[in-house]
């Protein structure tokens, strides 16, 4: 078997990048602000923790209990985007702020010019007047897991997990990543492949937002065809989410930040794939197949191609499937990335009730019932001999 000659289908080209056949309006040309990223943006850790993704998801979730928080002396270097919500601990409730996240949230991670310190999250929770801090999807470089790091902090603190999301290192050789996969599993891509070009199938790459928002109903149309639908979880179903990625999406696109790809046939999108580029990662955001066409793993087709294209392009160092993990992309992955939930309390009786239930009686239950564990495991024991 030949992996490495692997090439995309020859439909009308080998790729159809497609020109920009639907051109944007002149108020869409005229919106400045956020087609590129803003200069307290550039040094973010990710583009999900940036004021272009925080502003769509503010407008979509956010609410009246939402905001950004930031030190009024320097509003810059700092923002750090939350919701508040009431949490019961039996007969008391609890004011707790939560990272500004859901879902549909890659990774969360303060923004701006600079670093936050022990104090910034001090501050923050007195001036909202709130009983804790909770940072969700937090990966082990965002700029609020440092806080921790550093000792000389005196927060009240402690760290949970959260989830692991697989990715792809492509900084290697196509054809060698795919021999290291189990055979079992290349086999049946390679199949599938070759069943979707016998087919008519074929691969496109889309970038400008005139291309984008032209096949943006149909993608929608796509990913409300299978489970998503059935479920009422699918884009298309809920005002608030339909809001949010059209405005992420035509954001990212005029940054040149937004990547789809689609299987097609026909002229009729079968798959598709919506992935953001920036820094050399290339994160999978949302994925979806028509569900007519499931028996000939349309999914699988295009993830192959997805990955070939990134280990292609030497602007991709990571193909990022992101969390939670599944058996099936750990099947594609060469490695996880663990994601924490960090929870921060002041120093005040509802820090403390928050740190009691979350931390120390989960840890307590645990240990009890290793050492019931162990002591049953010792009864059996002495039973046998018996």
């Amino acid at each position: 078997m030949e992996t490495a000659s692997i090439s995309y289908p020859q439909a009308n080209e080998p790729i159809q990048e497609c020109d920009d056949k639907h051109r944007v309006s002149t108020a869409e040309n005229n919106r400045i602000s956020r087609n590129i990223l803003k200069e307290s943006d550039q040094a973010s850790t990710t583009l999900f923790a940036t004021s272009v993704w925080f502003e769509a998801w503010l407008a979509a979730f956010g609410g009246p209990k939402s905001g950004i928080w930031y030190p009024k002396e320097n509003p810059d270097s700092v923002r750090i985007p939350y919701l508040i919500n009431t949490r019961h601990f039996g007969p008391i409730s609890l004011q707790i702020a939560v990272g500004a996240s859901n879902s549909f949230t890659p990774r969360f991670d303060s923004y701006g010019s600079g670093v936050p310190t022990a104090a910034h999250l001090q501050r923050m929770a007195n001036e909202l007047n709130i009983s804790a801090l909770v940072f969700p999807y937090l990966a082990s470089e965002a700029k609020i897991a440092q806080v921790v790091v550093n000792k000389e902090n005196r927060l009240f603190w402690f760290r949970d997990f959260c989830e692991n999301a697989p990715f792809v290192n492509c900084s290697g050789n196509w054809g060698e990543y795919l021999q290291s996969r189990k055979k079992s599993h290349r086999d049946r891509w390679l199949y599938s492949e070759r069943r979707i070009l016998k087919g008519g199938g074929y691969f496109e790459k889309h970038e400008s937002w005139g291309n984008i928002s032209a096949r943006f109903d149909e993608v929608l149309d796509v990913e409300a065809s299978g489970w998503k639908g059935q479920s009422g979880t699918a884009i298309k179903q809920s005002d608030d989410t339909l809001h949010f990625f059209r405005s992420v999406c035509r954001d990212m696109a005029e940054m040149n930040k937004l990547r789809l790809f689609l299987l097609c046939r026909d002229e009729k999108i079968i798959a598709f794939r919506l992935c953001t580029l920036h820094q050399g990662v290339l994160s999978s955001l949302k994925i979806g197949y028509r569900e007519e066409f499931s028996k000939e793993a349309p999914g699988n087709v295009l993830k192959l191609w997805t990955a070939k294209w990134a280990f292609e392009n030497p602007e991709v160092r990571i193909f990022d499937t992101l969390g939670p993990a599944s058996a099936d992309k750990l099947m594609w992955s060469t490695g996880v990335a663990t994601l924490h939930t960090l929870y921060v309390m002041p120093r005040n009786i509802g820090g403390l009730i928050v740190w009691l239930r979350y931390d120390l009686l989960p840890k307590t239950k645990m240990k009890m019932h290793a050492h019931l564990s162990k002591l049953n495991n010792i009864r059996r024991t002495w039973v046998s001999y018996l």
